[in-house]
């Protein structure tokens, strides 16, 4: 068969599954048990939606969220995954106080707004920059 012969939306002479075939099998694979290969698709990429609920009030924008570690979220994270469309799941190895203080961060912040500048004095130098600039770098 060509490639133009198509059936259900899929080609009919496919190597492997469709997604819905392949993901509605009842059990789930890890990062290492799927190989995607690429294929043609007959719809514009501006009809996909990435969107997905994960409460019956909140849908988010991609599917992503970040680890409930203490390692990987705390509200820094948290804003940053909210500001793309994500999810931070704050951790819990903390006290409850400190996991409010994490929640309020990220509950009252303002996309766009700068909330701990980094203010040097009227004569500081290019140097000066550079050497702050490098330190917020974590080099």
């Amino acid at each position: 068969m060509s490639p133009t012969d198509v059936q259900n939306g899929v080609f009919a002479d496919h190597d492997g599954f469709a997604a819905g075939e392949l993901f509605g099998k009842g059990y789930s694979y890890t990062y290492d048990d799927v190989i995607m290969h690429p294929g043609h698709i007959y719809f514009g990429a501006h009809e996909v939606s990435l969107a997905t609920s994960v409460t019956r009030n909140i849908q988010l924008q991609i599917p992503i969220v970040s680890s409930p570690m203490d390692t990987v979220t705390e509200s820094e994270m948290a804003v940053a995954m909210a500001s793309l469309g994500g999810m931070g799941f704050i951790h819990y190895n903390n006290t409850v106080k400190e996991q409010l203080n994490h929640v309020l961060k990220v509950k009252r912040h303002i996309p766009g707004f700068v909330v701990t500048p980094a203010v040097l004095p009227p004569m500081a130098t290019v140097g000066d920059i550079e050497k702050l600039q490098v330190g917020l770098a974590g080099h």
